[in-house]
C-alpha cells in the first residue's frame, strides 16, 4: 500500500473518488523461469489508478474506470493517492552543462 494511504483497511470510499487498486497478474510459481531468482520469488502486480465505479471498502475487490475509460478490477488499496516519484538528488556535474555549452557557442 502507498505510504500516503488515505484509507485504512475497512474504510468506506465513495463512488467517483480517485483511487488506486492492485491486482496480482502472476503468482511466483507462474513467473517465467528465465527471470532473476529474486524477481521470480515475488508476484507480478499491477497497480492502476482510476475513479471508483461504486462505493467500496479499502482492502476489498472493486472496479475503477481509468482516465482513458478502461474498466479495471482489483483490491482497493488507496483513496486519493499522491504522486510520490522524484528524479532523485541533484547531480552537480549536470548543473554546469548549459554554461559550458554557452561558452563553446560563444567561441
Amino acid at each position: 500500500m502507498s505510504q500516503t494511504s488515505h484509507g485504512a483497511a475497512g474504510t468506506l470510499v465513495a463512488a467517483g473518488t480517485w483511487v488506486e487498486i492492485q491486482k496480482v497478474l502472476l503468482q511466483p510459481q507462474e513467473r517465467a523461469s528465465n527471470v532473476p531468482d529474486d524477481t521470480r520469488a515475488t508476484p507480478f502486480v499491477m497497480r492502476v489508478r482510476g475513479f471508483l465505479d461504486a462505493d467500496g471498502i479499502v482492502g476489498e475487490q472493486v472496479s475503477v474506470t481509468s482516465l482513458i475509460g478502461r474498466v479495471h478490477e482489483g483490491i482497493l488499496i488507496d483513496a486519493s493517492p499522491a504522486y510520490e516519484h522524484s528524479f532523485g538528488p541533484v547531480v552537480p556535474e549536470l548543473l554546469h552543462i548549459g554554461r559550458i555549452t554557452e561558452r563553446e557557442d560563444a567561441r
